[in-house]
C-alpha cells in the first residue's frame, strides 16, 4: 500500500521539523497501545487535552506507557489557563515536574491573555 501514491520522505525521530503533535482526550492505556500501534513512528508528542492532565484516574499509568513508547506527554492549554486564572500556575508547573513532564501549553482559548504576558509565561516556562 506504501507504494500506491508518492509521498513525501519522512523524518525519523526525534524530528526538528514535521513534528507531529497529538490530543489524547482521554484514552484507556490500551487505547494508547492501539494508537501506537497504528500511528506510532509518526508521533512526537501527546497533549492530553482539557484538563483530563487532573481528572485521568490512570495518569500515571498512562504515562509511563508513552515514556515506554519514548513519546513526550504535555498538559493542554485549558488546564494552563484555569491555573493562571486561579494563580495556581506554580503549583500546575510543579506537578508537572513531578510528573516528569518537560512541556505545558500556553495558550487562551477560554481566558483573556495579553499578548505580552503570554510571551513572557513561555520564555518564563521555557527556562
Amino acid at each position: 500500500m506504501k507504494d500506491l501514491l508518492k509521498l513525501p520522505v519522512r523524518t525519523t525521530k526525534p524530528r526538528q521539523n514535521g513534528i507531529t503533535h497529538i490530543l489524547d482526550s482521554g484514552l484507556s492505556v490500551a487505547g494508547v497501545d492501539g494508537m501506537v500501534e497504528v500511528a506510532g513512528e509518526f508521533i512526537d508528542l501527546v497533549k492530553l487535552g482539557w484538563g483530563t492532565g487532573v481528572v485521568t484516574g490512570n495518569l500515571e499509568a498512562k504515562l509511563a506507557r508513552y515514556k515506554e513508547y519514548g513519546i513526550p506527554v504535555m498538559f493542554g492549554g485549558t488546564l494552563t489557563e484555569l491555573a493562571i486564572a486561579q494563580d495556581r500556575l506554580d503549583a500546575l508547573v510543579a506537578r508537572l515536574h513531578g510528573l516528569g513532564l518537560d512541556y505545558i501549553e500556553i495558550s487562551d482559548g477560554t481566558i483573556n491573555v495579553e499578548h505580552d504576558r503570554k510571551l513572557e509565561l513561555i520564555s518564563t516556562l521555557a527556562k
